[in-house]
């Protein structure tokens, strides 16, 4: 390939890309509250959220595979 085609074949494949994360970041906030179940979040889930971040747990236990893995899994 030459320096034209070399650069037309970059820019095309630029451009299908970002179209690509486009399309999907739209699709994935059409879906957001079906991905989430938003209708489910109790105010007791609120509440546990809050602790969660206010006393930092995440620095000692992980929960569905994020944090640290010093304390025990409170996924279940």
């Amino acid at each position: 390939m030459n320096k034209r085609q070399t650069r037309l074949f970059a820019i095309v494949a630029t451009a299908i890309s970002a179209a690509v994360f486009l399309i999907l970041t739209f699709d994935s906030h059409r879906q957001f509250d079906r991905l989430t179940n938003a209708e489910s979040i109790t105010p007791a889930v609120t509440h546990g959220k809050n602790v969660w971040h206010k006393n930092n747990c995440i620095n000692c236990h992980t929960i569905f595979g994020e944090g640290a893995y010093y304390a025990p899994d409170l996924t279940k």
